[in-house]
């Protein structure tokens, strides 16, 4: 496997709103960065990323992203092939980037921040609860649902109990998901770890717009696999990977180990 390294671009948030509203792509910033990505250094080259905004205010937002090429071939290969408007939306000029460990420590405790799409895909149809009055189909297979809804619905098919506080089991769900996912990388504390915030959005692919739960984890996890941890870096955390979710931004451990 090629070295990995993590990259890091200031960017300019009303620039990029621009952009987006000029390429069809208005409100989707996701989707903007991975088609300004693809078109400046290739498809999957960065990926996966995070774009953090400013903090008061501020018109600059700072993206994250992991890579396996160097700051000459990143310079290189947008200076021959990226479109002007992304070429100085990523500019060469502030371009950073730092090398990535190439074997991490088993037991090593890391704390994290991370942005992800908590969802299954059903692999068999599912009902919906009796309440649900909107629906009045099963949920398909191959549906992609939100790990609270899908969860919540297969152990309590005739509703979620009165007594059950729902953001913590919102909470609950959305860790135990997360454990699975890092699984054999590494090993999730929870408590240690919690769900920052949470929400719904819209996301766009292709002429479609689907309707998606966001989370944002802040935690700590122990290593438990060198190779497997650098390859879960390299492809993110759940879905949607390559539009701003999945990129686990590491942070030192608050705990001691």
């Amino acid at each position: 496997m090629s070295d990995l390294r993590m990259v890091r671009q200031v960017i300019a948030l009303d620039r990029l709103r621009e952009l987006s509203r000029i390429h069809g792509l208005w409100p989707d910033e996701g989707r903007l960065l991975h088609h300004a990505l693809s078109e400046c250094f290739g498809k999957r080259t960065i990926q996966p990323f995070r774009l953090l905004p400013g903090r008061n205010g501020s018109n600059l937002a700072t993206l994250y992203g992991y890579c396996s090429r160097s700051e000459e071939e990143l310079k290189s290969i947008s200076a021959k092939v990226a479109p002007p408007e992304f070429h100085e939306l990523f500019s060469p000029a502030t371009l950073q980037l730092k090398s990535m460990p190439r074997e991490w420590i088993i037991g090593q405790r890391l704390a994290f921040d991370l942005r992800v799409v908590p969802v299954r895909r059903l692999m068999r149809p599912i009902l919906p609860w009796p309440d649900q009055a909107a629906r009045s189909k099963p949920y398909a297979k191959g549906a992609e649902l939100d790990v609270y809804l899908v969860d919540a619905m297969r152990k309590w098919p005739s509703g979620i109990p009165q007594g059950v506080e729902r953001a913590q089991l919102r909470q609950d769900l959305y860790l135990a998901w997360l454990a699975e996912r890092l699984r054999p990388a590494a090993e999730l504390v929870p408590e240690a770890s919690r769900v920052a915030s949470s929400r719904r959005i819209t996301l766009r692919r292709g002429k479609s717009r689907q309707d998606r739960p966001e989370a944002i984890i802040h935690g700590e996890l122990l290593v438990t696999d060198s190779q497997a941890f650098i390859e879960m870096l390299t492809r993110g955390v759940g879905r949607h990977a390559a539009y701003g979710f999945g990129m686990l931004l590491l942070r030192p451990p608050h705990t001691a180990v």
